[in-house]
């Protein structure tokens, strides 16, 4: 006889009442067995840690000049995800791990149909790892075995509950391996298209997406036509996720690759060997000009070109050769004899210190020593000269009799108190040939002291002092005898004994420009 309704009603309720027993009783072991491995295996600190990313030097209005390698030889470069065109997230999604917002870093759905179709062979095997899971095996690298697996799944839920499902992507599209030493999509997207990964379109993020499977054999550069065929697969997946329209898929498939590899930039590498990572006052174009002409600078040894902003003391320009890359020698960071860029400084001391005022007397008249015979750039003394004059003309005599009026060591501690490190020490005993600039400066350091000057701020030296030097250095009638700059420039050269090393000095309100 068979059992009533009622009955089999009964019996149906009590199985379904301890299945769902057995089933939170299992859930509540899974989640406490997930604790208690959780806490005797935490998620390392550096899986969360901010990765590192290659240190990239720009320009003052933020163009690359250079971009290094990390500590393991990577190029890497850190866009936030709202940086990112909107089909980067999309394509990486549809190709990797459609279900990526609705699971929790493990997909069961994904991981039967894997096992079913490796049992099957009903299909071309397939993966199982979520983008969560590929993130884990980053940031806590694990074997490629079953217990690999296993812990990347461990991992994966480690970092579903500590990160948002836009951080953990963020995070993926930051790291993953894109080829070569590539690592994440700016880098990619420099190397492969010479853009942002904000300027990327449909075509192009798919063509990122196509190589995560295998990124060493997928490299768009080295099989056009096969990257193509894997482009469009993604593109068709996105199709079918809803991320493309039919018109958007049509137009993303006929597309070339698009590809126009880029070398990383590598510009004005003496001042970003220099300033290391972060924003430079490196103005390109001006740069670019400058660069141009120490291109042209012939019948010279070397050439040392910098420009600084004399606000801020940044520099604006820096030139360390006719050709120079970042394996040949900075000129202007190399020790030269200083001939008369000196003496401005000299006249300033000796204004401050009461020798002389502008319109003072000075002797242009032989000095005699049993040590030295010092002369006039053209060997020809005029006798009581004016201050001012005197700086105007450069004249060789009477700074070397202000030096001798000075106390000890006075000329030479200020020297160092303005940033010539290379000066001797005050303690060295008499330093009136210093007046003819007989000790080694840099370029740099003298485009730094004469913006000091221009500021009125150079240590040791009033500002009363700085202006008057600066007037004589940029009269008029000066730049009109000599053919130099226009009213408004002062400026300033130096010859070092024998003629080896030439240097010239030009400074604005704004600017001051070095040359040797």
């Amino acid at each position: 006889m068979d059992a009533s309704p009622s009955r089999v009603g009964r019996r149906l309720l009590r199985l379904a009442r301890r299945l769902v027993v057995v089933g939170v009783v299992g859930a509540a072991v899974a989640w406490g067995g997930y604790r208690l491995l959780d806490l005797v295996y935490p998620l390392p600190a550096s899986a969360l840690a901010p990765p590192e990313a290659s240190p990239v030097t720009t320009a003052a209005d933020g163009t690359p000049m250079h971009v290094g390698l990390t500590s393991r030889g990577e190029r890497r470069l850190e866009v936030p995800l709202a940086e990112m065109s909107r089909w980067i997230p999309a394509a990486v999604v549809a190709s990797e791990d459609r279900r990526f917002y609705d699971h929790v870093g493990v997909d069961p759905r994904a991981f039967a149909r894997a096992v079913w179709v490796g049992v099957t062979g009903s299909a071309p095997r397939q993966g199982a790892s979520t983008i969560t899971m590929q993130l884990a095996r980053i940031v806590a690298p694990s074997a490629r075995d079953v217990g690999g697996k296993l812990a990347q799944s461990f991992r994966a839920l480690q970092l579903e509950e500590r990160l948002s499902k836009d951080e953990i992507l963020e995070r993926y599209l930051n790291l993953v391996p894109l080829g070569g030493n590539l690592r994440g999509v700016g880098a990619a997207s420099h190397a492969w298209f010479g853009r942002r990964p904000a300027d990327l379109g449909p075509a192009e993020a798919a063509l990122l997406a196509s190589v995560l499977p295998a990124p060493g054999r997928f490299d768009p550069r080295r099989d056009p036509e096969g990257a193509r065929a894997r482009r469009d697969r993604v593109l068709g997946r996105m199709r079918a996720t809803g991320a493309l329209d039919e018109a958007a898929f049509a137009a993303a498939t006929a597309a070339p690759l698009g590809l126009d590899p880029h070398a990383f930039p590598d510009v004005a590498p003496h001042a970003w060997s220099r300033a290391g990572a972060g924003r430079t006052c490196v103005m390109p174009t001006l740069q670019t000009a400058v660069e141009a002409i120490a291109a042209r600078a012939e019948g010279v040894d070397g050439i040392g070109i910098v420009a600084l902003d004399v606000a801020t003391g940044g520099v604006q320009v820096l030139v360390g050769g006719r050709a120079p890359d970042a394996r040949t020698l900075d000129a202007t960071s190399r020790p030269r004899s200083a001939g008369s860029t000196l003496k401005p400084f000299l006249w300033a001391l000796a204004y401050d210190e009461g020798l002389a005022a502008p319109g003072t007397r000075l002797l242009d008249l032989p000095w005699t020593s049993p040590e030295w015979a010092p002369e006039d750039f053209d060997r020809t003394p005029r006798g009581p000269v004016a201050a001012a004059e005197a700086l105007s003309a450069s004249l060789n005599l009477p700074a070397v009799r202000l030096a001798a009026g000075l106390p000890p060591g006075r000329f030479p501690a200020a020297l160092r108190g303005l940033g010539f490190a290379h000066v001797r020490d005050a303690s060295a005993g008499p330093a009136i040939d210093l007046a003819l600039g007989t000790d080694d400066v840099t370029a740099l350091e003298l485009a730094a002291a004469y913006a000091a000057l221009v500021r009125g701020d150079a240590p040791g030296l009033s500002r009363g002092a700085c202006g008057l030097v600066l007037e004589a250095l940029s009269d008029p009638a000066r730049a009109r005898t000599a053919g130099a700059p226009a009213q408004g420039v002062a400026w300033k050269t130096g010859t070092s004994s024998r003629r080896r090393d030439a240097w010239a000095v030009g400074a604005t309100r704004r600017v001051v420009a070095v040359v040797w």
